[in-house]
């Protein structure tokens, strides 16, 4: 729609009028930029979105000032300023690897014979495994990628061995018969990528090696209607468990950034990562693997050091862990940005020089040239705030440098190295911030966009590694991302490239060189999300912070020892449920405040429901329990009441999506006062499942005759995933609205 407002109104100033306008807005929707409304005095806060809380929500005794392009000023972490408070107690968090034992739920028992394809390793762990899968009755099939000299197999009982060729041909072979079918799919390939090389080109084939073959698999599998397989990612050293940091893969980190996203985008697919010791032999890594496989449990990440398990566990950071001033820079030391005229690269510079720089050089691919004195060329050039700000850093006293040199590049960055080492004030420290992020699906991606993405982050990064690691840095800064840590729908080659950031971090450190890995949670002036991309992120309960918070956190981190620190403002109460909805996902499990509550009563919820529902007959209770499912879906769908959903229609076929099962489970816990399962709407995708399945299991009540049993139960769930199943596009011959030309652009039409 059109939303119209006035600029003049009667007796009222212009000032005043405009004001009162510009907040009928922002009221009816339109993103309204308050820095600049307000003429960069105050800052803005957030205030609840229903009354009587009984919180303050206006400024403390401490300031944090923002000035009109989003930097925060000399007054950005005042020590009394309960949001500075908010940065250190609440938005710091960690990965911590923790030792577990297998459970004995998971030792016990044996594993039904399943079908297996084993994507091995040259180095004989893919084969070991085979060998033991197969002494314990599974079949296996064994693909090597490459072709070379034939290797000497072992004759194993059910084993189907194979030597295919390299990459596409490798899995076009293994896929070729649509009746091949397997239970799970582990992927090694892998580990035939060992790190590290001088030269910044052995990074692309690394990813090649492990990212392009695993996303290729993917493409196959989730193009095979009701596929049941589940695939595993398997990597060596890739993760820094113990502290052994000097020893990673840091080549082979990025397909954990793409396997937490595969675990989103494609749940139903999903195995999980394993990283084996980098230190055990092939037998050692075998036993240890074929363990993890058959007794993983709920756990989809794993790894194995000296023989012990480890699981990952998201930790907050206690505020004793670092030190509270912000950091001096040297007025006499040079530091460089790299994506240093973008939002967030001045947004640092400004920073740095309140802190205290005065020689500044701002790397950009794009570069930074003065356009002509006219509106157009101002425009056309797109450097006017960019040209704004690096001159508001000039009036402050710093000699700003900008450098149109490509961070993925050599050779370019080698000359730029040349000149800072021949200056006269030498470079102390680094910051890289330069990244593209496009968002494209796992379905839609291949290895061009993976590495179009990965390379100013990944290649870049390495190239200032090695030109940087004989200088004496004070700090060495990697903006990475928290998407690397819990994964992003949409987003997995933006994660696989910052996870090696992250790994890159640990790598450093362990050879004595500095390095912090900063993985950032969304910025409120980053430029790198759509406002629509801002509002579904706040759905889910991850809230853009602003530019004084998230300065007052780097300052905290360069001016501390952690190698890795994720940075974000969450609602776990709401990211989790969400997060979880179509598995367990026990990254988060130990986190204070992600617990779910019962005992929450969202609006809607009719609190005499349950007791009513005892007071009836059996024969009555299943058909009153369904009709109560019935108005809880249309509310959740936002239906009106005399619009009730088919009891036996999908609730994915009605529109739902994983913020709507979440309500929908919140709801109904509050009515049966009882915890639900996070999965529960997609193990129970109708009305009636739902029903029987808190009827026969949750609360329970008697059974009756009339309601359905079992067995009727399982076919209605099954049919329902049916409706789910892929829809294949035999032909067309038609014209189509919408821009349809192909049947690509038919089916996007369709979903």
């Amino acid at each position: 729609g059109v939303v119209v407002t006035g600029a003049l109104r009667r007796r009222v100033s212009a000032a005043e009028a405009l004001r009162e306008g510009v907040a009928e807005l922002y009221a009816s929707g339109v993103e309204v930029s308050w820095e600049k409304v307000n003429g960069g005095r105050g800052r803005c806060v957030r205030l609840p979105a229903y009354p009587w809380q009984r919180q303050r929500y206006w400024l403390t005794d401490g300031r944090i000032l923002v000035d009109g392009k989003g930097a925060a000023s000399s007054g950005v972490a005042a020590k009394g300023d309960g949001e500075s408070s908010r940065v250190e107690s609440e938005w710091l968090y960690e990965v911590r690897w923790k030792a577990q034992s297998a459970s004995p739920s998971q030792q016990a028992g044996e594993v039904a014979a399943r079908r297996w394809l084993v994507l091995a390793d040259g180095a004989g762990v893919g084969a070991a495994l085979a060998e033991r899968l197969s002494g314990l009755g599974h079949s296996c099939r064994l693909a090597f990628r490459g072709q070379g000299e034939e290797q000497a197999e072992s004759q194993l009982d059910k084993t189907d061995s194979a030597r295919d060729g390299q990459g596409e041909h490798s899995l076009d072979e293994l896929f070729k018969d649509d009746a091949a079918q397997w239970d799970t799919i582990v992927h090694l390939w892998s580990l035939d990528s060992q790190s590290a090389e001088e030269s910044p080109a052995w990074l692309e084939e690394a990813e090649e090696v492990c990212c392009g073959s695993a996303l290729s698999l993917l493409h196959r599998l989730s193009a095979r209607a009701g596929t049941s397989s589940r695939l595993w990612l398997v990597t060596q050293g890739a993760q820094a468990v113990e502290g052994e940091s000097e020893q990673l893969n840091v080549g082979q980190s990025p397909l954990w950034g793409l396997g937490r996203v595969v675990g989103l985008e494609h749940p139903e697919l999903w195995g999980g990562l394993v990283d084996l010791d980098p230190a055990a032999g092939a037998d050692d890594n075998a036993d240890a693997l074929l363990k993890a496989l058959l007794h993983a449990g709920d756990e989809d990440q794993l790894a194995f050091r000296r023989g012990q398990r480890y699981v990952p566990r998201l930790a907050r950071r206690e505020p004793a862990d670092f030190r509270h001033e912000p950091p001096s820079l040297n007025v006499e030391a040079t530091y460089l940005i790299t994506g240093g005229v973008g939002v967030l690269g001045l947004t640092v510079a400004r920073w740095m020089v309140e802190r205290g720089a005065r020689s500044l050089v701002l790397v950009s691919r794009s570069g930074l040239e003065r356009p002509d004195d006219t509106e157009q060329g101002l425009h056309e050039g797109g450097n006017r705030k960019a040209l704004d700000a690096v001159e508001a850093l000039e009036k402050m006293g710093a000699s700003v440098r900008v450098v149109r040199a490509d961070v993925a590049d050599l050779s370019s960055m080698s000359s730029v190295f040349e000149e800072l080492r021949a200056g006269e004030k030498p470079l102390r420290g680094i910051v890289h911030a330069a990244g593209v992020m496009e968002p494209k699906p796992l379905s839609e991606m291949d290895i061009d966009a993976l590495l179009s993405t990965s390379r100013p982050k990944v290649t870049g990064a390495w190239v200032l590694h090695r030109l940087s690691r004989d200088l004496s840095l004070d700090f060495f800064a990697l903006f990475s991302s928290a998407a690397s840590v819990w994964g992003l729908r949409g987003f997995a080659h933006y994660a696989a490239a910052n996870h090696f950031l992250d790994a890159l971090a640990h790598y450093r450190r362990g050879l004595g060189l500095p390095a912090a890995s900063i993985d950032w949670g969304p910025w409120a002036t980053s430029g790198d999300r759509s406002a629509e991309m801002q509002r579904m992120l706040e759905r889910v309960g991850v809230r853009p912070m602003a530019s004084g918070q998230g300065l007052r956190a780097l300052g905290l981190l360069l001016n501390s020892d952690a190698v890795q620190t994720v940075v974000a403002d969450v609602d776990w109460g709401k990211f989790k449920p969400v997060y979880e909805a179509r598995r367990a996902r026990p990254l988060l499990r130990d986190l204070a405040g992600a617990e779910r509550s019962a005992g929450e009563k969202p609006a809607g919820e009719r609190p005499s429901a349950l007791a009513k529902l005892y007071e009836l007959s059996p024969k009555e209770q299943h058909p009153f329990l369904v009709d109560f499912i019935r108005h809880e879906v249309a509310s959740v769908l936002g239906y009106d009441p005399s619009q009730l959903p088919d009891p036996k229609q999908g609730l994915f076929e009605l529109g739902f999506d994983s913020l709507m099962a979440v309500e929908l489970n919140k709801r109904l816990e509050a009515v049966c006062e009882r915890p639900l399962p996070p999965t529960l709407t997609f193990d129970h995708p109708t009305i009636d499942s739902l029903a029987e399945y808190i009827a026969g299991e949750v609360l329970p009540l008697e059974k009756h005759a009339d309601a359905p049993h079992t067995a009727e139960r399982s076919q209605t769930n099954r049919a329902a995933q049916t409706q789910t199943d892929a829809i294949a596009i035999v032909g067309m011959a038609c014209r189509f609205p919408g821009g349809v030309t192909d049947p690509d652009s038919f089916w996007q039409l369709l979903r």
